[in-house]
């Protein structure tokens, strides 16, 4: 008689189990995005660029290296509107240009900004993420 009565109420539980379950990986959609960076007309050779959520939630951030950048939808920013951070590594004059990936990251880490600040610290860059696509932003950015 117990195992009957258990039966019947183990039943709706493990269904309401099952969906709570199933359930808990869907959260926000993030979304693949790429485009392409250009700095007075020629494009970037390496940098970083930023997809702040306006007005809040989590960033998504991808390299930029010959111009181009992409960032995969397991990283990528949830829909709806974007303030742009683009930044780039001012490299001495006299020193040559890192040639690892590992170097670059560095140097964009502690040099000083290339990029005007309109452009990060204080952008004017937007972009608008959509849960369909396209979502290819390309940026034509002005050393001046």
């Amino acid at each position: 008689m117990v195992g009957r009565r258990f039966g019947r109420s183990a039943a709706p539980l493990a269904l309401l189990l099952l969906s709570v379950i199933s359930g808990c990986d869907q959260g926000p959609k993030r979304n693949y995005i790429y485009g392409r960076v250009t700095l007075d007309g020629q494009p970037l050779d390496f940098g970083s660029i930023t997809f702040v959520p306006d007005p809040t939630g989590p960033k998504a951030s991808g390299i930029i290296e010959q111009g181009h950048y992409q960032i995969e939808a397991v990283r990528g920013p949830l829909t709806g509107g974007k303030l742009v951070e683009i930044r780039a590594p001012r490299y001495p004059a006299d020193e040559p240009m890192p040639a690892t990936k590992a170097d670059k990251m560095r140097q964009l880490a502690v040099a000083p900004e290339a990029l005007p600040q309109r452009y990060n610290a204080k952008t004017e860059l937007r972009a608008t993420v959509t849960e369909d696509g396209p979502n290819e932003f390309n940026f034509e950015l002005q050393s001046e």
